[in-house]
């Protein structure tokens, strides 16, 4: 389910589409700041049409003019500043390509969060219902002793008390179940009446084991750090 859910939030997520919409910016920036490495090409026409009087012959005479304009000129990037604009421009689509992945991350973790709270809060809520029913079940018991005089009414009042007070701890756990579902239907881009999480308990969940000895160049790829880097690489390109 939690795959699912994952899957999703990849296709439909609103952030993760805005993300992939300032990518396409980005590229359209690249062919902006590109567009000055390349000559520039300029075509133009013109016509015309004239009436000249009448002559002896009572007839008037009509004509034509027709005109071409083609002119093109090249701006020699002496010292390479329009390359450098277009340096930086790719950098920075570079950069928003990372940063993508950095939301589609945060995303993906948000999902998992949510979703182990859901099972944290189903577990507290089955223990929470097991235990008022075991309240209930004693309050049952000490009445059944006071009708033959073998409990006070003391007694009977105190386990009223503990009846309700397990039966007020379950009614934030449904609440804290339908929030977190509420916050996985934004996270996956639906609705809250399209969204429903079957979930189940934490100890049916697997943990992946982590070998120790992974190497420190794995940091590289984080897709915020190499975000920084290509920013860094834009501004470089800015600079010069």
């Amino acid at each position: 389910e939690l795959n699912a859910l994952q899957s999703t939030a990849r296709a439909d997520n609103l952030e993760i589409a805005a993300a992939v919409a300032r990518i396409e910016q980005a590229d359209a920036l690249v062919r902006v700041a590109g567009a000055n490495l390349l000559p520039s090409v300029d075509f133009g026409g013109s016509g015309s049409r004239s009436r000249s009087a009448a002559g002896e012959s009572g007839n008037a005479r009509y004509a034509n003019r027709f005109g071409l304009t083609l002119s093109a000129s090249y701006e020699v990037d002496f010292w390479g500043k329009n390359a450098a604009a277009t340096r930086s421009a790719a950098w920075a689509a570079a950069a928003t390509r990372f940063d993508r992945e950095t939301v589609a991350l945060g995303i993906a973790a948000g999902i998992a969060n949510t979703y182990f709270a859901i099972l944290t809060a189903q577990d507290r809520l089955r223990l929470a219902e097991s235990n008022l029913a075991i309240a209930q079940r004693s309050l049952d018991a000490i009445r059944a002793r006071t009708a033959v005089g073998t409990a006070t009414a003391l007694e009977v009042a105190q386990q009223e008390n503990l009846v309700l007070q397990q039966r007020a701890s379950v009614p934030p756990l449904r609440q804290q179940i339908r929030q977190n579902t509420n916050a996985l239907a934004v996270l996956t881009g639906r609705t809250p009446a399209a969204t429903t999480v079957d979930g189940g308990s934490l100890s049916q969940v697997s943990i992946p084991a982590v070998e120790p000895g992974l190497p420190s160049d794995l940091l590289a790829r984080r897709p915020d750090i190499r975000n920084a880097e290509a920013r860094l690489e834009a501004a470089e390109a800015d600079v010069v």
